[in-house]
């Protein structure tokens, strides 16, 4: 059973559209059919494979490289550190990750 959190326990960072970190982590543009070229170097993207999905809670999947989740997988992604993200690396991505979105929630 999935617990609830209270609004005021809600993390900020996992309300940010897929699409608005995508580009801003990333600096690619998600087009109109909600798909790019995937920014990780370890497979061919000729064509876009990752899908970024409309709503923060739903997150981004990339069909080449099996790669998916939320905003935190995606900027470790980027890192180049293993997942799933735990202690010191999760706190340093979260920090970098509220510094660059400060204020901002989608």
């Amino acid at each position: 059973m999935r617990r609830r959190r209270s609004p005021a326990s809600r993390d900020p960072l996992r309300d940010i559209a897929p699409e608005v970190y995508i580009r801003t982590l990333a600096g690619i543009t998600v087009g109109t059919d909600a798909k790019v070229r995937c920014p990780f170097g370890d497979h061919s993207d000729r064509t876009p494979s990752l899908h970024a999905y409309p709503h923060a809670d739903q997150g981004w999947y990339c069909f080449g490289c099996s790669r998916g989740g939320t905003i935190y997988e995606f900027a470790a992604a980027l890192a180049g550190l293993s997942l799933p993200l735990r202690g010191d690396d999760f706190k340093a991505v979260r920090a970098v990750l509220l510094e660059t979105f400060r204020g901002e929630s989608r």
